[in-house]
C-alpha cells in the first residue's frame, strides 16, 4: 500500500514552561516550526495567549491548532504532500516554572525573610 505523503512531520509536545520575562525577539509558532524543519532539529515556541485553567479540574486547554497562522501552515504542508502529526503525552503535558520564574520566587522569599528578621 503506497502512502499519499512523501514526507511526515512529527510535532512532539514535551512540556509547558511559564516565564516572568518576555523573550526579546520571539519567533511566531509558524516561523519556529519552519526553522526546526529546515534545520531538522527540535525547537520551542513562545506564546502570550495562555488561557485560564478550568476551575473544576484545573486542566489547561491550549488552542494550538486554532491559530489561523498555524492552521494555514499545516494546510500548506499537507497540500505539498507532507503528513502532519501532533503528539501529546497520554498523561498530559507537564507544566514547569521557567528558570527566571524560579529565580524571581526565590528572590521574593529572601526579601520577605530579610524583612521578618528586622
Amino acid at each position: 500500500m503506497k502512502s499519499q505523503y512523501q514526507k511526515v512531520v512529527n510535532i512532539i509536545l514535551t512540556d509547558i514552561q511559564f516565564h516572568m520575562c518576555e523573550p526579546r525577539k520571539p519567533l511566531s509558532p509558524v516561523r519556529s516550526m519552519e526553522k526546526s524543519l529546515h534545520n531538522n532539529k527540535p525547537g520551542r515556541w513562545y506564546s502570550k495567549n495562555i488561557p485560564a485553567p478550568n476551575k473544576q479540574d484545573a486542566t489547561l486547554t491550549l488552542p494550538i491548532l486554532e491559530t489561523s497562522e498555524l492552521g494555514k501552515f499545516i494546510a500548506k504542508l499537507q497540500a505539498e504532500g507532507t503528513k502532519f502529526r501532533l503528539f501529546v503525552p497520554k498523561r498530559g503535558l507537564p507544566v514547569y516554572a521557567g528558570k527566571d520564574t524560579v529565580e524571581f520566587i526565590e528572590a521574593r522569599k529572601k526579601r520577605a525573610l530579610d524583612r521578618a528578621r528586622r
